[in-house]
């Protein structure tokens, strides 16, 4: 069992990152900001993190006036410790749930706190060898989840322990309370709302809706110009809409010939369809000494805020440094919360590569 639990963990990747790259997390240079150098700060960042995810609600119109009450109300040395140590921390909670951060949810809270308060009451269903047994293993999870937030510091938290959320809720449900309360009405009641409102979130989701909602978010924006509630739901699905070919006003002007793309992007960018068509053109990610050395591709998208953020120089500088001619400039908007990014489509010619 624990060589079956070993394969199906995470030890087989980490091992070989650590083949590959030097490191168990495949980023030996932290380049994704990920990795956790003071213990504590990693425990209170994630800490957030999760009861953000414990405490949002499956809908939640308000999230964005809630986030950023909390965050301009966030104690200025915690804030500074955060942002040195946590780099990745956000304080942003969504309108509706997304598959990159969600976590358990407040349904799924509310039911297993009302177990947990109630612990004293109701006969004893379980064994009290199984409960051992049950509090060790969920004990075990509770050390691994310090572990992992000791080292791990990404603003997703609520999706990368969603493997522990079993075993951590372990303790709680082998409590007395429990095979009482699941047998009340209303304990049914709420997992139904909460089961029922997560189907919501599934339909709702600007990712793949299940529901006409471009038709309908921009006719309600047609409907009600001044409020801002329908303008932004309108924003995130048209551009969900199209956001698995978010780079193809950039990949027309590449030819069809460029076997080897250059890519120089923030984190996290969605730029898949710069690999269409699938299995014919390799993409390579430019980044820190990269960019201090001639491109070794004839073709390079770049976003322009990428080069000046990792160079501290205008992106112009570095197009010139290294005899490059910008084809085409496109504005790209990928993500409903920012403003469209500028992005450009550069040639290195072969000659002035080996110049340099």
């Amino acid at each position: 069992m624990m060589l079956f639990s070993a394969a199906v963990s995470f030890a087989p990747i980490a091992i070989l990152n650590t083949i590959h790259t030097g490191n168990w997390g495949g980023d030996p240079r932290n380049i994704m900001r990920a990795e956790i150098k003071r213990p504590l700060s990693g425990i209170i960042g994630n800490g957030i993190q999760l009861t953000e995810c414990l405490l949002e609600p499956p809908i939640f119109p308000g999230a964005r006036k809630v986030s950023g009450w909390i965050e301009n109300h966030v104690p200025k040395p915690l804030d500074a410790l955060l942002e040195r140590d946590f780099p990745r921390l956000s304080w942003r909670m969504g309108e509706l749930p997304q598959e990159e951060v969600s976590g358990l949810g407040l349904g799924t809270t509310l039911l297993l706190a009302a177990v947990f308060l109630r612990r004293r009451k109701g006969s004893a269903a379980v064994a009290s060898q199984r409960r051992r047994a049950g509090r060790l293993i969920g004990g075990a999870a509770w050390v691994a989840l310090i572990v992992f937030m000791t080292k791990t510091g990404s603003d997703a938290t609520g999706r990368l322990v969603s493997a522990y959320y079993p075993l951590l809720a372990l303790p709680i449900l082998l409590l007395p309370a429990e095979a009482r309360l699941v047998r009340q009405r209303w304990w049914k009641i709420l997992a139904a709302v909460s089961a029922t409102a997560t189907l919501l979130g599934l339909v709702l989701t600007p990712s793949r809706p299940l529901w006409p909602a471009g038709r309908v978010s921009a006719w309600l924006a047609r409907r009600f110009p001044h409020n801002s509630q329908f303008a932004r739901a309108q924003r995130v699905y048209t551009i969900y809409s199209h956001r698995n070919a978010l780079m193809a006003p950039i990949v027309r002007h590449i030819p069809n010939d460029a076997r080897t793309l250059g890519v120089v992007e923030e984190i996290d960018e969605a730029t898949a369809s710069l690999w269409q068509p699938y299995g014919y053109r390799r993409v390579r990610e430019l980044v820190g000494v990269d960019l201090l050395r001639p491109p070794d591709m004839e073709w390079v998208a770049v976003r322009k805020f990428a080069v000046e953020s990792n160079l501290g120089k205008p992106m112009d500088w570095w197009v010139r440094k290294y005899g490059g001619t910008v084809v085409a400039e496109e504005m790209i908007d990928s993500v409903a919360s920012d403003l469209p990014d500028a992005w450009y489509v550069v040639r290195f010619p072969p000659a002035a590569n080996r110049q340099h």
